[in-house]
């Protein structure tokens, strides 16, 4: 499972429950280095104060576009990593299928 944030509207949202959350160190933080001192400064503080590990990413490019498409296939790569990693076949819909199936007999 995977969920998104960003700086710095996790920390108008998100920071007290991201420092009260159990089995932290199962999860993985991933966080995207912003050019932005101000934001960069936000990120280490969050980390500090909520006492979680973030992995900085820091996105190859010489543009915003290029930045974006770098880390929308590092997220791309890595959870189909993950999934292979765990056993798992990232390509199997299966579920979604049967519950597309289940819906088609429902009617309201």
């Amino acid at each position: 499972m995977a969920y998104s944030n960003s700086f710095p509207e996790l920390n108008h949202n998100d920071t007290m429950s991201l420092a009260k959350t159990y089995r932290k160190g199962s999860l993985y933080f991933l966080v995207f280095k912003s050019a932005n001192r101000r934001i960069t400064k936000k990120i280490d503080i969050t980390a500090m104060i909520t006492k979680s590990n973030f992995k900085i990413i820091a996105p190859k490019g010489s543009s915003d576009i290029a930045r974006m498409f770098y880390l929308l296939h590092y997220g791309d790569y890595l959870t189909y990593y993950l999934g292979v990693i765990r056993g798992m076949n990232p390509t199997d819909v299966s579920l979604i299928g049967e519950l597309k199936r289940r819906l088609g007999n429902f009617r309201q």
